[in-house]
């Protein structure tokens, strides 16, 4: 005896019609209403077996099978074969059945990325022949399956079917009610599927899913990233919860999201994420915030909004931002006595009145600021004072969009670099002296730079937009000055 497949659906299927059985890739064909014979190469055994088929709404589907019942083999496959050919010849070829089903459609949705309990709406276009959008009677197939392979780890794969094209539907759970979660590691990073039967009255509509607290990707054709890690109430860097609800450290692609009114604090070192939004609208107020000890941050991105801050309880502490290689801001107040640096290709754009007094560092892309007041005032740069270890070019751009202004902060050029101070429009003076280092300094922007210290570096100096004028013999480099772009302009002033 062999184990026989039967599909759920009861109704016999009409003779003299060919289908093909998915799952194995065998095709076969219908002997009597209801019955089909498999082929030799799709038995264990070499048994004729005896199945059901669906039919829906005049059209044929490609139905998933599941074990239902044992049946007696009745007749070798031998016999059957024979008794298939002579079938065969005396029958009609049917209508073929890729002219009747959605087999390839590009499946789309409303956004990327979903919080746990979010709406997914799900779409499915063409799949280039005409007409084959969502027809009735059709259905669309979906698969669990988790990045180790295994296809699930509830009980069996059933079908979501739906049952209202607005309301969406209940995703399939396991026996103890627990809803499937796609990966064992504990984040939101596999993907869900399932099968779709679109009814008449729901043809051509719009599809919705609801995560759940799962976090979906839909077939072959489309997936859902990981959701954002949303932080309702204060917690600790280390006692995260993300959006699945599942406790752990964030990872270098995660997104950390902080509600209005909450508190995240830094108590980790070498904490990591991918980004960091302070706040979830345009009022409230959400912050960031270093515990005592000595800790090292590096985000992706740090943005807002509303009104969010960041503050550091420690002198030793340091975030690093930017290593998603993007350009963004952040208007929020940046406090206390830690250091903040600037990394990766992307500009950082900070606007807030800052007062942390710690060291800045531009090591690369773009750091954008539209005030540099003196040493120990707030601004854009914060209120370090005004020696040159406070503010390090090591590779990087400082970038000034303001009105005309002065100021006596310093800088240093890290040794081996060359940095760049764009002017974009207005003038900027910088009377404070650059440090003694090999490092070379680029002036670029069509505003102009005026250098009036005694600077010690010795790197070359580039002009190579705008002006850039000096107002003291020793105010440039002792490594040379070169002018080499067309609207570039070499000044002493008077």
């Amino acid at each position: 005896m062999q184990q026989a497949l039967l599909l759920s659906d009861e109704k016999a299927a009409p003779a003299r019609t060919e289908i093909c059985l998915i799952k194995n890739q065998v095709h076969c064909h219908v002997r009597e209403a209801g019955n089909c014979l498999i082929g030799q190469d799709a038995l264990p055994q070499q048994k004729e077996f005896k199945m059901k088929i669906n039919w829906f709404a005049g059209c044929w589907n490609q139905a998933v099978l599941k074990l239902n019942r044992i049946w007696r083999a009745r007749r070798s496959v031998e016999q059957a074969r024979r008794r298939q050919h002579r079938r065969a010849l005396r029958q009609t070829p049917a209508e073929p059945l890729e002219s009747r089903m959605l087999l390839s459609a590009t499946v789309s949705t409303d956004q990327i990325d979903y919080a746990p309990g979010s709406t997914a709406v799900i779409t499915a276009t063409t799949d280039g022949l005409p007409d084959h959008n969502f027809q009735i009677g059709e259905t669309l197939q979906f698969q669990v399956s988790r990045t180790d392979g295994i296809a699930d780890h509830a009980p069996g794969n059933l079908p979501w079917i739906v049952t209202d094209g607005s309301s969406g539907f209940t995703p399939y759970q396991n026996s103890a009610g627990i809803g499937v979660f796609p990966d064992t590691d504990g984040r939101a990073n596999g993907q869900i599927g399932t099968t779709w039967f679109v009814d008449s009255q729901y043809a051509q509509s719009t599809l919705k899913l609801t995560a759940l607290g799962l976090t979906s990707g839909a077939v072959a054709t489309y997936d859902f990233s990981d959701s954002a890690i949303v932080i309702s109430s204060n917690k600790n860097w280390s006692a995260i919860t993300t959006g699945s609800g599942i406790n752990g450290a964030p990872t270098a692609t995660d997104t950390i999201v902080v509600n209005n009114g909450v508190t995240l604090t830094m108590n980790v070192n070498n904490a990591v994420a991918g980004a960091v939004i302070l706040g979830n609208g345009t009022t409230g107020t959400a912050k960031l915030a270093f515990s005592t000890g000595t800790l090292a941050a590096t985000l992706g991105s740090l943005t807002n909004n509303g009104t969010a801050t960041v503050t550091f309880n420690n002198a030793n502490s340091t975030l690093s931002v930017g290593t998603a290689n993007t350009d963004n801001s952040f208007a929020g107040v940046i406090s206390g006595a830690g250091n903040l640096t600037k990394i990766g290709t992307g500009t950082w754009t900070l606007s807030g009145v800052n007062t942390f007094t710690g060291v800045t560092t531009i090591s690369d892309g773009v750091l954008s600021v539209a005030t540099i007041g003196n040493g120990g005032v707030n601004g854009n740069l914060g209120a370090a004072t005004s020696v040159a270890t406070n503010l390090v070019l090591g590779g990087g751009t400082l970038q000034y969009t303001g009105a005309d202004a002065s100021t006596d902060r310093a800088f240093t050029l890290t040794a081996g670099t060359t940095s760049t101070l764009d002017i974009t429009t207005n003038n900027l003076t910088m009377s404070g002296a650059a440090a003694v280092t090999t490092g070379g300094l680029t002036k670029i922007g069509t505003g102009t730079l005026t250098l009036s210290g005694t600077n010690g570096y010795t790197g070359l100096t580039t002009v190579s937009d705008g002006t850039l004028e000096y107002g003291a013999s020793n105010a440039l480099s002792s490594g040379g000055v070169t002018v080499d772009g067309a609207a570039a302009t070499l000044a002493m002033t008077t």
